[in-house]
């Protein structure tokens, strides 16, 4: 059986400031939230550091399709509680 995963995403709008808030201020864009896990605790963060990567379990990076899970990878994003983000393709 093959599994995809869907992490999730944010819109982001551009920070204040005189230049780039009033040329920019109107516009939103979508940001990926990277999921890591590490045992059987799902975090999601928006922003990270490579020895963050590194130290977890499994790592996905926000705004990246991942089509073909491993069982372990599927059993490690179920185990966390993001059972929603995975689906059966």
């Amino acid at each position: 059986m093959a599994y995809k995963l869907n992490l999730a995403t944010e819109e982001w709008s551009y920070p204040g400031g005189n230049g780039l808030k009033r040329l920019f201020g109107f516009y939103t864009y979508t940001h990926g939230l990277s999921l890591s896990i590490t045992g059987t605790t799902g975090t999601e963060v928006s922003e990270y550091l490579q020895e963050d990567a590194d130290a977890a379990d499994y790592f996905f990076i926000g705004g990246n399709e991942y089509n073909d899970l491993t069982t372990a990878e599927y059993d490690a994003v179920v185990a966390a509680g993001y059972s929603s983000y995975v689906e059966v393709i």
